[in-house]
């Protein structure tokens, strides 16, 4: 009789130890409402905090070597690195991010520009190299025989200031060219002819210009609704008109010249 107890009193624990194994986990399974546990709280915390951060924004590659620079009918094109709408403050933003990766070095830099390049893109380009350090770009275009292939520019952040007489000569809007002065005031104006710009009596023009001035500054550009070549020509009219080397600095004109009004300079 004591044996039967014993052995009904031990079917209950075992039962009772039975029951609490199935019904806690049918608690979890069930989402029973109750506060979470010390342990509970713990393994929360540890598991956020074990979160992984989010990755980091890839940092632009810095170029060991100068890489080739071309600028396009899309915008500048350097090492694999493209910098489109450069009208725009976002684009030049971008220009400015991988030119201030190369290694400038203080030295001259070579770009290339396509003839059907927009005036506005290479004076960007030459504008943000300027500010890197290069105290020179030369600019290489397929250009007429009769004018330099490649024009040896500085940056139009390298020139503060200029002589009034210092002469300025662009390709307007409507193809036409115009030869004035840097203060502004008359100049001449030469009408397109059925090939486009009038390149013939341009020449002569600067030729004149340039003997009455003692200035080592001369600035060109051409309207940006305009193919760069016109406005490479314009410089390359000034180089060739320079038969006594006295042009030291070239200047591309940025932000649009209007001619026979005061040249305004960037800063």
């Amino acid at each position: 009789m004591k044996r039967q107890d014993q052995m009904r009193q031990g079917s209950r624990a075992r039962w009772g130890l039975g029951f609490l194994l199935l019904v806690g986990p049918l608690r979890l399974l069930l989402g029973c409402d109750g506060p979470p546990s010390k342990a509970e709280q713990l393994a929360s915390e540890a598991a956020k905090t074990a979160e992984p951060a989010p990755p980091a924004e890839p940092q632009p590659p810095t170029f060991k070597e100068m890489p080739s620079i071309t600028v396009d009918d899309l915008g500048a094109y350097i090492g694999g690195r493209r910098a489109s709408d450069l009208d725009k403050e976002q684009g030049r933003k971008k220009l400015a991010e991988i030119v201030d990766a190369l290694p400038v070095n203080g030295e001259k830099v070579t770009i290339t520009a396509i003839k059907k390049a927009n005036p506005r893109d290479v004076f960007e380009t030459v504008w943000a190299l300027g500010k890197k350090g290069a105290p020179k770009v030369i600019i290489k275009t397929d250009a007429r025989d009769d004018l330099p292939a490649e024009l040896e520019v500085t940056p139009q952040s390298e020139v503060k200031d200029a002589e009034g007489c210092s002469i300025v000569a662009m390709v307007t809007s409507n193809a036409d060219t115009g030869v004035w002065t840097y203060k502004g005031g008359m100049g001449r104006r030469h009408r397109k002819g059925f090939a486009g710009p009038d390149l013939s009596n341009t020449g002569e023009t600067i030729k004149k210009d340039l003997a009455r001035c003692k200035s080592d500054v001369a600035f060109f550009s051409a309207a940006y609704n305009m193919p760069w070549e016109h406005a490479f020509a314009m410089g390359g009219l000034i180089r060739k008109a320079d038969e006594e080397h006295k042009i030291a600095k070239l200047v591309l004109l940025g932000d649009e010249p209007v001619a026979g009004r005061k040249v305004e300079l960037r800063q």
